[in-house]
């Protein structure tokens, strides 16, 4: 009996400690980046800004602070929709006109395309 419990116990522990992975696994995002007339298809989750995944994916994004003061991160969002975490430096107007500071933008569509080359 200790060792059928002891089983269901690894069982269960196992499995609430992948329980995040499976629901980030199901909710990522597919999101299209432009940099340097280079197109790159990715999946990511809202656990990372758009900057995050680029440079995990070696992609030459421009940035400096990372902290949504500078604007280097510039970048058009073509299409869905984003939450910046801060932003201290762009108008209500580019926001609405699209533009987004990629190291604090995370996604709350379930598609994306960002441009850095349109900016």
């Amino acid at each position: 009996m200790g060792n059928e419990i002891t089983i269901l116990f690894l069982i269960i522990t196992f499995f609430i400690s992948n329980i995040a992975l499976i629901i980030n696994a199901c909710m990522s995002k597919k999101i299209k980046i432009i940099c340097d007339d280079l197109e790159y298809n990715l999946e990511m989750t809202e656990d990372k800004t758009i900057l995050e995944l680029a440079l995990e994916h070696d992609i030459d994004a421009p940035y400096s602070c990372q902290g949504g003061i500078c604007s280097t991160c510039l970048a058009k969002l073509d299409k869905g929709t984003v939450q910046m975490d801060n932003n201290q430096i762009l108008t209500d107007d580019e926001v609405e006109d699209g533009y987004i500071l990629s190291c604090q933008a995370r996604p709350t569509s379930d598609e994306l395309e960002v441009n850095y080359d349109e900016v």
